[in-house]
């Protein structure tokens, strides 16, 4: 196999894990802070909306993770086997998860009065994104599923 894509692909999980923990331990709490700045008196709300958003980014790096074992499966090609399609179905719930996070953060902004229309607008646009991206990882893993099916009878044949 060609090794200059599999360091690519080791370097591409590695920058990924360190990037998701800089922006869960860096990012995050700045933007906790900025976007919790007006509820004065409401402690366990805030804590509420900051364990939502880290909430939101576990399944999109558990995602990215399985996105890159798929592409570590391809390059070995090993791409026709079972474990493609656990691994599409485990990111099409975690596609999943991610929209329902963000409708439950458009519906926790929206019951403190934090609720603006660009923020809503977005929290929609990512949830329809991920029901999209859901959808079409689903049929995927159909296809996949039909395409091992019609490769494991013609093994059989041969």
């Amino acid at each position: 196999m060609n090794k200059f894509l599999l360091r690519s692909y080791n370097v591409g999980i590695i920058a990924s894990f360190f990037g998701s923990i800089i922006f869960t331990f860096v990012v995050l709490p700045y933007l906790f802070s900025l976007t919790t700045a007006e509820v004065d008196n409401i402690l366990i709300v805030k804590w509420i909306y900051y364990i939502i958003v880290i909430a939101f980014h576990a399944p999109f790096g558990y995602a990215l993770s399985q996105v890159f074992m798929i592409l570590s499966l391809l390059n070995e090609d090993d791409l026709f086997k079972e474990q493609v399609i656990d691994r599409l179905q485990k990111i099409i719930y975690s596609g999943l998860a991610i929209g329902c996070l963000h409708l439950l953060g458009l519906l926790l902004m929206i019951i403190l009065g934090n609720y603006s229309e660009l923020l809503g607008m977005l929290s929609i646009m990512v949830f329809v994104v991920s029901l999209i991206v859901s959808s079409f990882t689903y049929l995927l893993s159909i296809i996949m599923e039909k395409s091992i099916t019609i490769k494991i009878e013609n093994d059989l044949t041969i």
